[in-house]
């Protein structure tokens, strides 16, 4: 039961790691520098 007041936080159920690259829409790696598909920076 909660309170009057208390905040409720949440967070999602996975943690993508990953992004879409804005000329393929490859999924690419947070850590990347380039896109594994096009090659694009």
């Amino acid at each position: 039961m909660f309170m009057r007041g208390e905040i409720m936080c949440f967070r999602p159920a996975a943690v993508s790691l990953d992004f879409d690259c804005p000329k393929c829409g490859a999924k690419v790696p947070l850590d990347a520098t380039t896109c594994p598909e096009c090659g694009a920076t």
